[in-house]
């Protein structure tokens, strides 16, 4: 054989071997992100117009789980839809079913900008237990009516394995792509 043609070939696979593992891995990194990518302040779960302003409710993660949990709020004039940046919200949020659990309400301010959005007012929280609550969207002052009431469906919490698998997967995934550089260096080793 000719040594020309026999180092083309290897130049040839180790281009093949580096797109290949480089494909490989930017493929995985895409699959370990895929559940976290997103919009940034959730899914809206609902919108209701009062007392002059449209209240729209996003949340996040979606599904929502029993455990920890974003709500945000967009605040919008209803007649002119400008949003409302100067309002200073609160969430009261309680089980619709207080009998299968006893959990007391919860009451959390919201805060502009909080989210990473500066239009939103946004809130962390804990929600304890899975079922149906009630998002009651109004004003700091409690005195003042509010604004909007929506009703969110929680699902039970993940399971540690679900919580936690991205990260105990890591370890695998390195060892495949290990695995994977090995076999292909030692093909082309082989054949030059």
């Amino acid at each position: 054989m000719d040594p020309r043609s026999a180092h083309a070939d290897a130049r040839h696979l180790g281009r093949v071997m580096f797109l290949a593992t480089r494909s490989l891995g930017g493929l995985v990194v895409a699959l370990l992100c895929a559940p976290t990518a997103g919009a940034d302040a959730g899914v809206v779960v609902g919108s209701a117009v009062a007392h002059g302003w449209r209240v729209s409710l996003l949340a996040s993660p979606w599904p929502l789980r029993a455990g920890p949990a974003e709500f945000s709020v967009l605040l919008q004039d209803a007649a002119t839809r400008e949003p409302v940046l100067d309002a200073e919200l609160a969430l009261d949020v309680h089980l619709l079913d207080p009998a299968r659990a006893p959990v007391a309400p919860i009451r959390v301010r919201a805060v502009r900008g909080a989210g990473g959005n500066p239009l939103l007012h946004s809130a962390r929280l804990e929600l304890p237990v899975s079922g149906r609550w009630r998002v009651v969207v109004g004003e700091v002052d409690a005195s003042l009516p509010a604004l909007a009431g929506i009703e969110v469906e929680v699902a039970p919490g993940a399971s540690l394995l679900a919580r936690h698998g991205v990260a105990l997967s890591l370890p695998f995934v390195g060892l495949a792509l290990f695995g994977l550089h090995q076999h292909l260096s030692r093909r082309l080793t082989c054949r030059s």
